[in-house]
C-alpha cells in the first residue's frame, strides 16, 4: 500500500498558468472578478495596481501582431491584472531595480511617474512589512501599528488556508534618480494567486 506521493507540483499537479483569485484591499476582502464591477476599486487603490503592472521582469514580444508578456506565469498574472486595472500607463518610466533575491523575499523598482520618482516593491508579507511604516485603509494612509500587522497576518493566513500564493505591495516616494533603500513605505494591499490543478490530477491520484 503506499501512505504518502511525493511530486513536483508546477506543472505536474497544476497548470503552471497562476491567476489572482482575491485581494485584500484597505482592509477587506474582494474577489478578482470584483475589479471589473467596481471600478472605483481600482481607482481607490491605484498605487497597488500601478505596482503590479511595473514591479516584474517580464519581457515584452510582439507575437502576430500582438504584445505579449514571457517570463515568470505569476508576474504574467499580475501584470494583466494591474494594466487592465489602470489602463494605459502614460508617463510612467522604469528607472532602477532592486532585484529579488532569497534573503529579502522581495523585489522594488524606481520608477519616474507624474507624481515624481517612486519606489515599487512587492514579495513576501513578513519581508514587505518591514520596509513600511505606514498601510493603506478605507480611511487613507494610516500608521502601520501592531494591530495593522496583526490583521494584515491574519489576513494573509486565511489567503494561505484557501490555497493562494499571497504577495504583499508597498509604495513610496523617492528622492533622486537611483533606488534608494526600502524602508518608510506604504503597504498597499495583498493579492492571492492560484495556479489550478490540471484536470487530470484527481483520476491519476485516485
Amino acid at each position: 500500500s503506499t501512505t504518502v506521493i511525493l511530486s513536483d507540483k508546477t506543472g505536474t499537479l497544476t497548470q503552471n498558468r497562476m491567476s489572482v483569485r482575491r485581494l485584500w484591499l484597505g482592509g477587506g476582502f474582494f474577489a478578482a472578478d470584483d475589479l471589473a464591477a467596481q471600478p472605483k476599486l481600482a481607482d481607490d487603490h491605484r498605487a497597488l495596481f500601478v505596482n503590479a503592472a511595473l514591479c516584474h521582469n517580464l519581457k515584452e514580444v510582439a507575437n502576430h501582431g500582438n504584445h505579449e508578456w514571457l517570463g515568470d506565469p505569476m508576474e504574467v498574472a499580475l501584470v494583466g491584472m494591474g494594466r487592465q486595472a489602470i489602463g494605459a500607463l502614460d508617463g510612467f518610466k522604469r528607472l532602477d531595480e532592486i532585484p529579488f533575491d532569497t534573503d529579502r523575499k522581495r523585489m522594488s523598482v524606481l520608477c519616474e511617474t507624474p507624481q515624481g520618482h517612486m519606489l515599487y516593491c512587492k514579495g513576501a508579507l513578513e519581508t514587505v512589512l518591514a520596509a513600511c511604516d505606514f498601510v493603506q485603509i478605507d480611511a487613507g494612509i494610516a500608521p502601520l501599528d501592531a494591530a495593522a500587522k496583526t490583521r494584515l497576518l491574519a489576513a494573509q493566513d486565511e489567503m494561505a488556508e484557501a490555497g493562494l500564493r499571497v504577495l504583499a505591495f508597498a509604495h513610496g516616494p523617492v528622492t533622486g534618480g537611483r533606488a534608494a533603500e526600502e524602508r518608510g513605505l506604504i503597504l498597499s494591499g495583498l493579492v492571492g494567486l492560484e495556479d489550478p490543478p490540471r484536470p487530470e490530477v484527481t483520476e491519476a491520484i485516485a
